[in-house]
């Protein structure tokens, strides 16, 4: 099943939208699954779109990309920027998954990192 889905997917991943591009990213992650070249489309198609995807998306990407080892420093920069530029939107959960993603990776960021900080410091006072 999981083969069928890595091979659909590749094959109709054009025009696929933020969301089927995270969620099947996060699903594969979710089981563990590493789909080398399931994950390189998912990131290609990402990057023609990452400056239009909202918060949610974007922690659940960086998320399977850091849960299944992945780096690919073209999309963690890329995801960093869109962060950075969009992180008023971001929810607590969101923020730990991106800080937690970036460190599991062992990619320190700095700008992103002291976006994070800063935007956590807020929430607490």
């Amino acid at each position: 099943l999981l083969e069928t889905t890595s091979v659909a997917g590749r094959a109709g991943i054009l025009g696929f939208g933020q969301q089927n591009i995270a969620n099947t990213a996060w699903a594969f992650a979710s089981l563990g699954v590493a789909d080398v070249p399931l994950m390189a489309a998912l990131a290609a198609e990402a990057l023609q779109s990452l400056s239009e995807w909202g918060a949610q998306s974007l922690a659940n990407f960086v998320w399977a990309y850091a849960s299944l080892d992945l780096m690919n420093l073209p999309l963690l920069d890329a995801i960093a920027a869109q962060a950075i530029r969009t992180l008023s939107d971001f929810k607590q959960q969101e923020l730990v998954n991106i800080a937690w993603a970036f460190s599991s990776l062992g990619y320190a960021h700095e700008p992103l990192l002291k976006s994070i900080s800063s935007a956590a410091l807020t929430t607490l006072v």
